[in-house]
């Protein structure tokens, strides 16, 4: 009884130990992920922790497999061991969500000069035994990050964002991200490495947001689909809107539209645009233009997005239909 009850001790200590470790760790490097668009998990603060022993040991059965395979020794056990151990990993990595995430709007100096200025404090502080100081980390993290949503509040804004041979429009209004794509996100393959390191991280930076709230796609194609198929991955969409077509649709379109679909969250609703205005706030509103635009064997009206923000006026409309409308 004695041993186990120092064993245990010994286990609490580590987990406690690690811990602090790690929140030092995320509160020093918090600043570094903020000016670089990166969203924060707080499953990281204890799956580090959580999956260092099965790190070690697949470290180790990896070690042991290529050495028995230098010298010819049998080892199938071990592949049977790192393949189960393997399979355990990446089992529990699928269940990762992007839901998980929480981003932070780049905020004043003054407010990254007092989380450095507060972490380093604390590091040179050694008044206090092990769990004390672990509580005042936990204690500045949960500071630091009710700091960092509560105090800085992005305003309403609009901003263009160059894609391919145009302009992706971001908007935020009333805490809602409004993504509109005229049709140039899918111009060129590039368009999922766009928005990755593009958009992403610039909704991060700007409005301290990992969700989109309102997805436009004025222009629907195969392209456009596996785009919101990767974007589905990287964050939540609330809202996606395209454009009615008629005709009929080859395989490929309908299949990379149900690979979409599928993707794509429980929570996402797909709204269609017809004839009549779609408002999507009290200043922004789709309507449908009397032009077809032509994709393959399938066609669609051209559509009008008419917004004002912060008294800006701006009408944004299909990338196809811009190009003949001279009055654009």
């Amino acid at each position: 009884m004695k041993i186990l009850t120092q064993y245990t001790s010994k286990y609490f200590s580590w987990i406690i130990r690690a811990l602090e470790i790690q929140l030092c760790i995320s509160i020093i490097s918090l600043p570094i992920l903020i000016y670089w668009g990166q969203a924060f998990s707080f499953i990281g603060l204890m799956s580090n922790i959580f999956f260092g022993p099965f790190l070690m040991l697949f470290l180790f059965l990896a070690s042991l497999l290529f050495f028995t395979q230098v010298f010819y020794l049998p080892n199938q056990w071990i592949v049977i061991a790192l393949n189960t151990l393997s399979n355990f990993i990446f089992s529990v990595l699928c269940k990762g969500s992007s839901s998980w995430l929480i981003s932070f709007a780049i905020p004043p100096f003054f407010i990254i000069f007092f989380i450095l200025l507060s972490a380093f404090a604390l590091i040179h502080k050694n008044k206090f035994n092990q769990i004390s100081k672990t509580l005042y980390w936990i204690l500045l993290f949960i500071m630091i990050v009710i700091s960092l949503k509560q105090l800085y509040k992005p305003k309403n804004d609009v901003v263009p964002l160059k894609c391919n041979n145009g302009v992706v429009t971001v908007m935020y209004e009333n805490n809602n991200v409004i993504v509109i794509d005229p049709g140039y996100l899918a111009q060129r393959p590039s368009g999922e490495t766009w928005l990755e390191y593009i958009l992403m991280p610039t909704l991060n930076k700007l409005y301290g947001k990992s969700t989109i709230d309102h997805f436009i796609v004025m222009q629907p194609s195969i392209r456009i689909f596996d785009c919101i198929s990767r974007l589905s991955e990287l964050t939540e969409i609330k809202n996606l809107y395209f454009p009615y077509w008629s005709g009929t649709a080859d395989k490929r379109f309908l299949t990379a539209f149900g690979r979409m679909r599928k993707n794509l969250s429980d929570k996402t609703t797909i709204k269609r645009i017809g004839k009549y205005k779609q408002s999507i706030s009290a200043s922004i509103y789709l309507e449908s233009i009397d032009q077809k635009i032509p994709y393959k064997d399938i066609f669609f009206n051209a559509l009008n997005m008419v917004s004002n923000i912060s008294n800006q006026d701006l009408k944004i409309y299909s990338a196809k239909y811009k190009n003949v409308d001279t009055h654009t």
